[in-house]
């Protein structure tokens, strides 16, 4: 995979939660496994007029571990987002619990979108979410599906 695909997977997905606020979604620190699933089609140039660039269908699953911080946690981050891709975002529209997030996030310049994120923790030490995202007629749908591991992370 290469690293604009991998970015502009993990953009629509994880990077969501790196604007929600600290209201206690109710997760452990420590290491985590996160597999991630993308239902739809990435395209592989972000900078490309939609139309113009050829799309990468997206239908494995990645599976990866990431060390989760406290700080993660409140911003529900997962040390995944990349501060280039947010400067041009902002959420419309939040709800959170300690075990849901619902959010609604609009994005401009040159990777426009809308997404439309569903966190849930039903416990500590499992997290899923489900994000749909839209960039004009393409709509890719991410599922998440993390579990905790461990305290201690593993460098």
């Amino acid at each position: 995979m290469t690293p604009t695909t991998r970015l502009l997977m993990w953009t629509g997905v994880i990077a969501l939660g790196a604007t929600l606020s600290a209201q206690g979604f109710n997760l452990q620190t420590g290491s985590w496994e996160i597999t991630l699933r993308v239902d739809g089609t990435v395209p592989t140039a972000a900078t490309a007029p939609p139309g113009t660039r050829p799309d990468v269908p997206l239908k494995k699953a990645r599976t990866f571990t990431r060390c989760v911080t406290p700080d993660d946690v409140k911003t529900l981050n997962l040390g995944l987002t990349d501060s280039r891709t947010e400067k041009d975002c902002r959420v419309v529209k939040s709800t959170i619990t300690p075990t849901v997030a619902d959010m609604t996030r609009t994005c401009g310049g040159d990777d426009a979108r809308t997404e439309v994120a569903h966190f849930e923790a039903p416990s500590p030490q499992t997290l899923q979410a489900t994000i749909t995202t839209t960039r004009g007629l393409e709509t890719t749908k991410t599922t998440i599906a993390g579990k905790w591991l461990a305290a201690a992370c593993q460098h």
